[in-house]
């Protein structure tokens, strides 16, 4: 079963929806509580469980990436990867930190 990649709408339950992906990057659990209206939040899902989670805001000449977090359990298999290209498809003008540029050249879990 592939990585499911789509847009997540924030709600007072996503906190715990994503617990386990951020429980090493708990100020991204702060950053779900008070959601900027402005941004928008994909995810990965594998087998109905979240995987990871990218965080995307307005920038001047489109979209930036503002966080990218993977599940512990599931990292260096290519879900981060994945995530960040299906999102780099969907959303015209994204950017990323030259941190994340190995991630975009990196061959999909597809």
């Amino acid at each position: 079963m592939p990585l499911i990649c789509k847009e997540h709408v924030v709600t007072e339950r996503s906190p715990s929806y994503f617990a386990q992906v951020l429980r090493e990057q708990t100020e991204l659990l702060d950053t779900l509580q008070k959601w900027p209206a402005q941004w928008r939040l994909f995810e990965g899902v594998f087998n109905e469980r979240p995987l990871a989670f990218l965080a995307i805001a307005p920038a001047a000449n489109g979209w930036e990436v503002k966080a990218l977090a993977v599940h512990p359990a599931s990292r260096h298999r290519g879900v981060g990867s994945t995530l960040l290209q299906h999102v780099a498809k969907e959303v015209p003008h994204l950017q990323w930190p030259s941190s994340l540029q190995p991630l975009a050249d990196r061959p999909s879990m597809r």
